[in-house]
């Protein structure tokens, strides 16, 4: 895999470059008195200065004039109750100047006082600086640090047929570290830029690598099979067999016994070695979504050969994994919560995973019961999965 650095291509750096022209002040009465003892604490990508505020009956608010980015002029704010003011958005780790005013209720400013800040290194260059790409599943895997936990954009473009650049994914996230997957490609080197965009309109460099992503498919159901073990909890009834799992029928799936306890193991054969991906899963819906016997917390297993008795002998971990509610809310379920669960729950396998053929689920959790719970059980309608079987 090739990688490196080039300057952000010229279109990305036009973006959001307008320039904030300051209107004349207006109003009468004496100018206030201009803040004093100014001091300085340079952050990443910010500056915050703090000051004594002027004695003045009529002070409204302080205001900051400086320059983040060449070409454009900005103002901050701050009330007169609080002696200092934060200034974001600063393009670079070097030298700027700030002009400071203090501003009556007619909007007369003092004389400005001058103060330079020289912010540290701002986060669209830390994150850049920690970007780790690797091959993935029809694309590449993108990691990243993001130690302030700034509201960032994380911008993938690649090259289409005539070579020109074209967009690929956008990831938008404010986590400390993370990484996501562009998939959507075939196994053949392509060339991936990425760079990283602030809420400012600051631009990192853009990285260059060329790779050449993992082979993927959708594995095929019709191999998918029952491997139940005696000691695995049978079907609810025939109208929710195993089978059921893996039909391609959203109103039919698969509901183990009831009473089982937690957490309980049911077993499937693949019908082929596989490495996995990702897979989605379906929650049953109606009165029973996020609840009942929907799976909350799960790890999946996977073997060549299972022991013959059923144990955990011969298994591997492929991930553990845990249905999140977007909304959070723990006794209705919204409008997004419903769209959400309706339209698949997707989870990435980590990429270290092994191939297996054998595929074990582990329930530990359900929505309606606790691990340990002896009324424990399991129901989801249907599972696709994704890999690679070559």
């Amino acid at each position: 895999m090739k990688t490196f650095i080039i300057p952000l291509l010229a279109f990305l750096l036009l973006l959001g470059c307008t320039d904030e022209k300051r209107g004349p002040i207006e109003g009468g009465g004496a100018p206030p008195k201009p803040v004093s003892n100014l001091k300085v604490e340079n952050l990443h990508g910010t500056a915050k200065i703090t000051y004594s505020i002027p004695d003045n009956p009529d002070l409204l608010y302080i205001k900051a004039v400086y320059e983040p980015r060449k070409g454009l002029i900005r103002e901050a704010k701050s009330s007169f109750y609080i002696n200092y003011i934060v200034l974001e958005g600063f393009s670079a780790s070097e030298e700027y100047e700030v002009k400071l005013y203090a501003v009556n209720k007619s909007e007369v400013s003092s004389e400005p006082v001058s103060i330079k800040v020289n912010p540290l290194t701002p986060p669209v260059e830390e994150v850049f600086n920690s970007l780790e790409v690797a091959p993935d599943f029809g694309g590449c895997n993108i990691k990243f640090l993001n130690n302030d936990e700034t509201n960032i954009v994380i911008g993938v473009i690649t090259r289409d047929s005539t070579g020109d650049w074209v967009s690929s994914d956008n990831f938008y996230t404010k986590r400390k570290s993370a990484s996501f997957a562009v998939r959507g490609y075939k196994a053949e080197e392509r060339t991936f830029g990425i760079f990283i965009k602030d809420k400012w309109n600051n631009f990192s460099d853009t990285l260059i690598t060329k790779l050449v992503p993992i082979h993927e498919e959708l594995l095929d159901k019709t191999k998918f099979r029952d491997a139940r073990f005696p000691s695995e909890p049978k079907n609810y009834s025939s109208s929710w067999t195993i089978q059921m799992f893996w039909d391609d029928n959203l109103t039919k799936g698969f509901h183990t016994l009831q009473n089982v306890g937690l957490p309980l193991n049911f077993t499937m054969d693949l019908g082929v070695k596989a490495k996995m991906s990702r897979f989605k899963v379906w929650q049953r819906t109606g009165t029973y979504l996020y609840g009942h016997g929907n799976p909350k917390r799960w790890e999946l297993w996977g073997s060549d050969a299972p022991a013959t008795d059923g144990s955990m002998t011969n298994w591997t971990m492929i991930g553990s994994f845990e249905s999140i509610k977007p909304s959070g809310e723990p006794y209705i379920s919204t409008q997004e919560d419903k769209e959400y669960a309706e339209a698949g729950e997707e989870f990435i396998v980590p990429l270290n995973a092994g191939s297996y053929r054998y595929l074990r689920w582990r329930v530990r959790e359900a929505w309606g019961a606790a691990e340990g719970s002896p009324g424990g059980f399991f129901h989801l309608m249907e599972v696709t999965i994704w890999g690679n079987s070559r």
